[in-house]
């Protein structure tokens, strides 16, 4: 931008001081950027604008004001004279582009975008980071998706401070759906610019448009402090609303955007959002009223049908996003990301032909669209030439090639099974046949559900219809379980046509698999009587954002716990009617406090009240208890608006969460006030165990866990750092009393019943590492080697019976790499009486073990044809060794038992 000094000092790296609106009116009358900075800040600007040499730059400045408050035509008047200058700017040509395509004027929008894009690949422009960031916003509006990657790669590059530019290629990078690039970028936006609200929302955007990231509850906070900074700023309230819709809190939704509508009236996001309510409720004039409106208003605004389609994809409705889409698509044939999103939203219905032809589409004609060509190429490269797709009963299996011969034992007894419970259950038949995908690879699983790798310890995912799960050779979990659990959500989802808020399906999927197996839950019940106690179990009413606001993987495990008590306790008092009442509630559109006051006769706070009495009993036995696992729930801005209060406890609480974080040096103020009023307090003490840690002192350390114990810091946690302090010092003796009293404290965590096995299989005591590693084995889900460990001991001592358990067990956790131990557990338990269960892993065994022709190995396998009355089989075999071993009388035996059958 001629004559413009970049206000380039105060953003010389990642690392710079943060900007306060101080340090930038200091720089503002001399500086474009900074006053662009302090007017998204909901500053005065009015001493900024007297600079005579920057009119032009204001009247940019002023276009963009009236832009945002939905002024178009009198923020062309503003700018309307400097525009058929030569020398307009390409951001003041941007500007106008975008006012022209808020009055529906397509040419003149799309001229001065084509002026812009032109000038920049002629040279004209790109030495300046304001100009080459709007030729980025150019070619992203234009859809001239080359060169705006282009730009955006030499803004990353070479640019990477310049917090608009960096702004810019985030808002890209999301629209192409490269979501780890563009979090990247507006991470470091926001700790360059942390008072900026458009740096704050625009990553708020980012984290939570990817729901499988690990920060998604953070969008929440990002909006509140971007309103905190500017309370006018109505990009936070969009992203609040949008938050709330998928939270189906509709009263919330309509909140923020009235709050927008006094700021901007009908902004054509928030009339979207009002017609995705509409949707979501079945009020079908009132979204056709709402459409209509927003056509009129905004011809060009084709981002409707993407972000409609969207929040229905949120909800499980993909057929109607898929409607959304191909309305948008009738008008704007080429657009990517409606033409990627109907191709995901089909697959997510199991139209798996026509999802891969419109995301080959999207791919083609944006090879940068990452989620387009990413899953275009794992259906070219992976699941076509390596995948198999067969119909089985209910189900339509898609698996790899490879492991098909196993999995066709396993995978079908087990989903039909559930299938049948939940028929059942809830006297219902979703739609068939149900899609049922295994990957064998973690990264084509996520690719799959997210677009892209992602880092997450995802297992399933299911879309209704259609089921995704990471295939049971990986070995990361309980796949019975697993797909159980997944299945129970196809059933809630496809009852209540996408309208059972999460927290219900969640819960009722725990409930479900912890009934048909007892070992099949995850009780959690230390850290859930955590936060019982510091009070972070939200109401029924609001359950649901447990899951969208969730800041940490403890927030979103507890969350998932927590749900499941309010489950089962909504089962005790009404049992699988209530449950059904309320299932069918919400297919009717009610609230959760509605359903609960259907299912239960309660008000939401009467449920409350009486879940809240119901959970203090049941988690009796971890009152008292002192547990630093609550510093999990709370961060340190958290603490610092709690000390603010004088809370008490939260001088304490921060100088453990401090020491926990950063060290001692960040510790001492708050120590020294937790001293003057709290000098026992077990979370100083806590701190002072950590600085001992950390210094390597482990008899400090131990003094200090003693004394703890001795006061008010007694607990699971006390216990079980102390044994492992003690284990340390190899006082085996002392550790091993320890772990058992931590195991008394929470009889549920699996790391010290571990421990507690270790020690007795040291100490050469079979008997007693077998009682231990049995108590860890039927929890442990995503651990196999227990399990391996005692069949192996189990079977020296011909413990038939525990061998049948673990090893069955252990066919649920790691099948393909059991190798030997299936055949022991299918003859363990033909042994014990079970010949109808021994099949399937005497089945697996011959299938990975083809070379295995023993006879033993044979008759065990007519031996199990027969339990399961698969007559034909059995006489197959046994008159196949009566052939070749005349002297193996107890085939004769068995062929002439089954004679006639």
């Amino acid at each position: 931008m001629s004559g413009l000094l970049i206000f380039w000092f105060l953003f010389s790296s990642p690392t710079s001081p943060s900007v306060t609106a101080k340090s930038l009116l200091k720089k503002c009358k001399n500086d474009f950027t900074a006053t662009y900075l302090l007017d998204g800040m909901g500053k005065n600007i009015s001493s900024c604008l007297r600079a005579k040499s920057f009119f032009t730059q204001h009247k940019v400045l002023k276009a963009m004001a009236l832009l945002r408050t939905g002024r178009f035509k009198q923020g062309l008047a503003v700018i309307s004279s400097v525009l058929k200058s030569p020398k307009a700017s390409p951001l003041l040509r941007v500007t106008a582009a975008q006012l022209y395509w808020h009055l529906g004027e397509k040419d003149k929008f799309g001229g001065l975008l084509d002026r812009v894009i032109d000038d920049y690949k002629r040279g004209y422009i790109g030495k300046q980071p304001w100009d080459i960031t709007a030729a980025g916003i150019a070619a992203t509006l234009k859809r001239d998706w080359e060169t705006a990657e282009t730009i955006f790669v030499k803004i990353d590059k070479h640019y990477g401070s310049f917090v608009p530019g960096l702004i810019a290629a985030g808002e890209y990078d999301r629209l192409i759906e490269f979501h780890q690039r563009s979090k990247r970028l507006l991470k470091r936006a926001v700790a360059l610019a942390p008072h900026f609200p458009d740096a704050l929302t625009a990553y708020g955007r980012v984290l939570f448009e990817n729901p499988y990231g690990e920060k998604t509850g953070k969008a929440g906070e990002l909006a509140l402090e971007a309103l905190a900074i500017n309370k006018n700023w109505h990009e936070a309230n969009l992203l609040l609303a949008m938050i709330a819709l998928y939270d189906l809190g509709y009263a919330e939704v309509q909140k923020n955007l009235k709050a927008v509508d006094r700021r901007f009236t009908d902004h054509p996001l928030a009339m979207t959002l009002r017609a995705g309510v509409a949707l979501l409720r079945d009020k079908g004039a009132e979204f056709g009223r709402i459409e209509k409106a927003i056509l009129a208003k905004y011809p060009l605004y084709f981002s409707h049908y993407y972000q409609l389609g969207r929040i229905l994809n949120r909800h499980h409705r993909y057929r109607l996003a898929g409607r959304e889409f191909k309305k948008g698509l009738k008008i704007a044939p080429d657009n990517v990301p409606l033409l990627a999103w109907l191709g995901l939203s089909l697959l997510r219905i199991g139209d798996e032909g026509k999802g891969y032809y419109y995301i080959k589409k999207a791919a083609e004609l944006n090879e940068d669209h990452v989620m387009a060509y990413n899953v275009m190429t794992l259906y070219q490269d992976i699941i076509f030439p390596k995948y198999l797709t067969v119909r089985q009963g209910p189900f339509l299996y898609r698996v790899p090639k490879s492991e098909w011969p196993v999995m066709k034992i396993l995978v079908p007894p087990v989903l039909e099974a559930a299938y049948e419970r939940y028929k059942k259950h809830y006297g219902f038949t979703p739609p068939l046949p149900i899609r049922i995908e295994f990957f064998k690879d973690k990264k084509d699983f996520t690719v799959l559900i997210a677009g892209h790798p992602v880092e997450s310890g995802i297992l399933g995912v299911c879309f209704g219809q259609v089921i995704s799960f990471l295939s049971p050779s990986s070995g990361h979990a309980n796949w019975a379980m697993v797909i159980s659990h997944e299945l129970a959500h196809t059933f809630h989802v496809e009852m209540t046509k996408g309208k059972v808020p999460r927290w219900f399906t969640e819960g009722l999927a725990e409930f479900e698999t912890a009934n048909a197996n007892y070992y099949w839950k995850r009780e959690m019940s230390r850290r859930i009587h955590t936060a019982l106690v510091h009070k972070m179990l939200k109401p029924v009413s609001l359950v649901n954002r447990s899951f969208s606001h969730a800041r940490s993987s403890l927030e979103m495990v507890t969350a998932y716990i927590y749900s499941t008590w309010l489950i089962r306790f909504l089962y005790l008092k009404s049992g699988w009617i209530g449950i059904k009442k309320a299932l069918t509630a919400f297919k009717n559109g009610s609230s959760t406090p509605q359903a609960i006051l259907t299912a239960t006769g309660l008000t939401a706070s009467g449920f409350d009240d009486a879940f809240l009495i119901y959970l203090r009993n049941a988690l009796y036995a971890y009152r008292g208890q002192f547990s630093p696992d609550a510093l999990g729930f709370y961060t340190v801005e958290d603490l610092k608006k709690m000390v603010k209060e004088r809370r008490p406890s939260a001088d304490c609480m921060m100088a453990a969460k401090l020491q926990l974080k950063y060290g001692s040096q960040m510790t001492q103020d708050f120590a020294q006030k937790c001293k003057k009023h709290s000098p026992a307090s077990p979370w100083l003490q806590y701190s002072e165990v950590i600085t001992k840690l950390r210094s390597r002192d482990s008899e400090g350390a131990i003094t200090l866990l003693l004394g703890m114990i001795a006061g008010k810091g007694d607990g699971f946690f006390a216990r079980s750092l102390l044994a492992t302090l003690y284990q340390r010092k190899g006082e085996s003796d002392k550790a091993i009393r320890q772990y058992h009293i931590a195991n008394r404290m929470d009889p549920e965590d699996l790391s010290v019943l571990r421990q507690i096995a270790a020690y007795y299989n040291t100490k050469k005591d079979e008997a007693e590492t077998l009682f231990w590693l049995k108590k860890y084995a039927r929890y442990a889900e995503s651990d196999a080697s227990a399990s391996l460990k005692i069949v192996e001991i189990a079977w020296k001592r011909k413990d038939y019976a525990t061998v049948s358990e673990f090893g069955s067990l252990l066919i649920q956790t790691d099948p393909f790499n059991a190798g030997v131990y299936n055949f022991r557990t299918a003859y363990s338990l033909i042994k014990s009486g079970h010949s109808r269960e021994a099949l399937s892993p005497l089945l697996v065994y011959q299938t990975l073990h083809p070379s295995d022709r023993l006879g033993k190995t044979r008759f065990l396998l007519a031996k199990a044809f027969v339990g399961n009355r698969r007559y034909k089989q059995a006489r197959k075999i046994l008159s196949s060794l009566v052939s070749l071993f005349p002297g193996m009388s107890e085939a004769s035996s068995l062929l002439k038992e089954i004679a006639g059958k």
